[in-house]
């Protein structure tokens, strides 16, 4: 429609080329995840690590993501401590960990009466913790232990509601752990469901 011109209202037509922009971008992030996992499993992946500050990385998530999330009706919100530690971590590793992260958040809560979610980051003891947190109806706890398993889907084949492959945790963990670092998973005692990720300092 938008080639051959039949779309005469601009405004029709800028929220179809938003669709087509944010289903581009998805289908790429995805076919990445494919791969990149693909590598993780061979041992193939190479990592640049480097040592710095993450609150660039988090904005820029933040940017790319931001659009997408307010169409979907979320906010993302950011909470980082002043004085963060330099942390070891490879650039494009974490971005992809991050964007996994923010998406399933807004994948799986997009029924939950607050659309919000935070990203944090804090001090630790050996360096920092960032957080992806939502408040959707988090993992059933009887799945909990196998979410990072590959194309591991928590909701019934019959019912679910969201769509995905069942990559993007096994993903996260295996550049996580790629990088020195861990994550764990858990229910907010408040509702939703909360990602961190520890990162160690440059003189851990």
């Amino acid at each position: 429609m938008l080639r051959d011109g039949i779309v005469a209202s601009k405004e029709k037509r800028q929220q179809y080329y938003g669709i087509i922009t944010a289903e581009t971008e998805r289908l790429t992030r995805l076919v990445n995840n494919v791969l990149e996992l693909s590598r993780l499993e061979r041992k193939d992946r190479p990592l640049n690590m480097t040592v710095g500050d993450v609150a660039p990385l988090i904005e820029e998530v933040v940017g790319i993501l931001g659009p997408h999330a307010e169409q979907e009706g979320f906010l993302i919100q950011v909470n980082l401590d002043s004085n963060l530690p330099s942390v070891r971590y490879d650039r494009d590793a974490l971005l992809q960990v991050l964007f996994n992260l923010v998406d399933n958040a807004i994948k799986y809560s997009r029924g939950a009466p607050q659309k919000e979610i935070t990203i944090s980051c804090r001090r630790e003891k050996d360096g920092l913790l960032l957080s992806v947190a939502d408040r959707g109806p988090g993992v059933p706890p009887r799945h909990m232990k196998a979410i990072f398993q590959p194309f591991y889907r928590a909701e019934n084949e019959l019912t679910r509601s969201s769509k995905g492959t069942g990559i993007g945790l096994a993903l996260v963990r295996g550049l996580v752990d790629r990088m020195g670092g861990s994550i764990h998973c858990e229910n907010a005692e408040t509702g939703g469901f909360v990602a961190s990720i520890s990162l160690r300092s440059a003189s851990a």
